[in-house]
């Protein structure tokens, strides 16, 4: 039986005022919402690490980031072309702003700040929204009640 190959990527579950942070960005699926983080690369052995890193390019004057431990972790039933399957590790983050100047670096298009029903509503790829609406709900709901 061969073996499957797959990614190792992160996310950052960050929560202010009962909402989470979602990053849109266009790709050849289409424009789609998700959280701060990445693909852990390699040679990268600790996940935390990577996605302070992650964090630190995509949220430029991203301070004081701290990365806490892992809330949850998935299977991410992406298709992609090379069959390649994709497992990401979510971490709630606290993190603080420049003058609480918040923006996202270029491979990004926009950020806002969602609650649950904001998210369940997001315009997603089609074979992607369910899950990341279950995935979501879990982290949130995690997370935010860590910040009770």
């Amino acid at each position: 039986m061969p073996y499957q190959l797959f990614y190792v990527g992160t996310r950052a579950v960050i929560i202010k005022d009962g909402k989470v942070l979602l990053l849109k960005k266009e790709d050849d699926t289409g424009t789609l919402w998700d959280m701060p983080g990445g693909r852990v690369d390699e040679g990268e052995w600790d996940m935390k690490a990577a996605l302070k890193r992650e964090v630190e390019e995509e949220l430029p004057g991203a301070t004081n980031i701290q990365v806490g431990e892992e809330v949850h972790h998935a299977r991410f039933p992406r298709n992609l072309e090379d069959g390649t399957a994709y497992y990401l590790f979510f971490f709630p983050v606290q993190v603080d702003f420049e003058g609480d100047d918040l923006s996202v670096n270029e491979e990004h298009l926009d950020y806002c700040w969602f609650n649950l029903d904001e998210v369940k509503n997001l315009p997603n790829n089609e074979s992607e929204s369910g899950y990341l609406y279950d995935c979501y709900r879990e982290v949130i709901n995690v997370v935010g009640n860590q910040h009770k």
